[in-house]
């Protein structure tokens, strides 16, 4: 981590920018980003995040996931090929994955508007 000091907003203009399809961030974009991982520890908790997936999909294989089956579920999906389910694939969601218009992997940096009206949309419906 210590080749990364001092190049946080290098790292994170990269990795972002690396992500997406539709348009390229900016300093002032990821201004917030840079200014987290600048803090102590905040490289070595951006990394553990990372770190942890292998860890988190054992925890998930081993998981009781039966408490799941009747899960509302808004997937906003960054890729339209991903598919996402409540249970492990038992059940796939009722509304297919979307993701917003213009948006690759960060949908909510990519465009907050439309990201936002879906998520208000889907927790004002009356069946949550």
């Amino acid at each position: 981590m210590a080749q990364y000091r001092d190049k946080e907003e290098e790292l994170i203009l990269a990795f972002m920018n690396s992500r997406s399809k539709y348009r390229q961030f900016t300093s002032a974009d990821v201004s917030l980003y840079v200014a987290a991982f600048k803090r102590d520890g905040g490289l070595r908790a951006g990394f553990k995040y990372y770190e942890a997936f292998e860890a988190d999909e054992a925890f998930v294989a081993q998981a009781d996931k039966s408490g799941l089956q009747d899960l509302l579920l808004l997937p906003p999906a960054a890729a339209e090929e991903m598919s996402y389910s409540a249970n492990s694939g038992r059940r796939e969601c009722a509304r297919p994955p979307r993701h917003p218009e213009g948006c690759e992997h960060w949908i909510f940096e990519e465009n907050p508007a439309e990201t936002l009206a879906a998520l208000v949309a889907f927790l004002s419906e009356p069946s949550h």
